[in-house]
């Protein structure tokens, strides 16, 4: 079973089957969309959105989503229009979904909802020389992630946030996927 089968108290039967097909296949994932990139207007958080890698702003901006899976990890590459944004996702021993980017690790709840799946983070560290730290909340990095199959059609809608309580948000995109195999 793949990295995302083994998500602690995830009921895949209660997903769209393009979702899964996102998610449970055994085998490499290529997908491509078009997203809408908004940045902050905050000269300090636009300057932790640049030493985080976040890719810039733009719409429509055109999205190649390849997924590298490994048994216990898989490597996701984003790329939003030659801006990489590269991450690895592993399970921590409690079966929660931790995602790395860089020097920062988030620890996800992974739950449906209707029509998809939320991404709910729990918890945020920083790599501090060969060990992690948690950040206190109000400095934490904060993600809010869905996945959505809406309406008619059976094109993922994604919508990710990324924020900083002192700041707001640094960096939203949302869009459509192509689904698997088209």
């Amino acid at each position: 079973m793949n990295l995302y089968g083994r998500i602690r108290g995830m009921d895949w039967s209660q997903v769209d089957p393009t979702l899964q097909a996102l998610h449970l296949s055994e085998e490499d994932l290529d997908t491509r969309g078009r997203f809408r990139v908004t940045r902050s207007r905050n000269v300090l958080a636009r300057m932790i959105g640049r030493w985080m890698n976040l890719p810039p702003a733009g719409d429509p901006v055109e999205v190649h989503i390849h997924v590298q899976r490994e048994h216990n990890q898989e490597t996701w590459t984003r790329n939003f229009s030659g801006a990489i944004f590269k991450s690895w996702q592993t399970l921590d021993p409690e079966g929660m979904l931790v995602e790395r980017f860089g020097r920062f690790e988030f620890r996800f709840h992974v739950e449906t909802i209707p029509q998809g799946i939320h991404f709910r983070q729990t918890d945020f560290r920083m790599r501090i020389g060969r060990g992690w730290m948690p950040l206190p909340p109000w400095l934490s990095t904060r993600i809010e992630a869905t996945e959505t199959i809406s309406g008619h059609s059976a094109h993922p809608q994604v919508e990710v946030d990324i924020s900083i309580p002192i700041f707001g948000s640094i960096l939203r995109y949302d869009g459509t996927l192509e689904p698997p195999g088209e």
